[in-house]
């Protein structure tokens, strides 16, 4: 009539096994695989490590030397699959997996020329790009600096060159 807990305890982790075993083969049905290559639209040539990722997932791969690339365990639905190359201009594309299913999405980029974020050393560990300071920045090419100053410190150059400089 009475029940021992570790009874109790053993038909509970039982039942619990039985039910996630029926749900396992769910799972993993109810995902497919994203395929495809990446060229260059001009030449048609294939492209190395270009990133080709589906961002709302946080998954991604890299494209191999013949610019072929595979997405595993893309869950099944409507998804935007994007590659970029420093170089090239990224480019997007929505694709359909269903259940167990492999999607072919080729892609065909084109050159774009670049315009990198101009990297600001400061004095605390780390860069950070001009346009996330909030502060007024300015800049001192070390090739101009020719004469010689009689300053003690790397600051008084630097005030000396940057008006209201602190």
């Amino acid at each position: 009539m009475y029940q021992t807990l570790s009874t109790r305890m053993s038909r509970l982790a039982t039942g619990l096994a039985v039910a996630l075993l029926g749900i396992a083969p769910t799972l993993d049905a109810q995902t497919g695989t994203v395929t495809g290559v990446v060229t260059d639209a001009q030449t048609l040539q294939p492209l190395a490590s270009a990133q080709v990722s589906i961002t709302e997932l946080g998954t991604g791969a890299v494209t191999q030397q013949n610019g072929r690339f595979v997405l595993i365990n893309v869950p099944a639905g409507t998804h935007t699959v994007s590659v970029q190359r420093i170089g090239y201009g990224t480019e997007e594309a929505a694709v359909t997996v269903a259940d167990g299913e492999s999607v072919n999405q080729d892609f065909a980029i084109t050159e774009e020329a670049l315009a990198l974020d101009e990297v600001i050393v400061t004095g605390t560990p780390g860069g950070s790009q001009r346009r996330a300071i909030g502060n007024t920045v300015a800049t001192i090419d070390a090739a101009e600096i020719t004469e010689q100053v009689a300053v003690s410190t790397m600051q008084d150059m630097l005030a000396g060159r940057t008006p209201g400089l602190q």
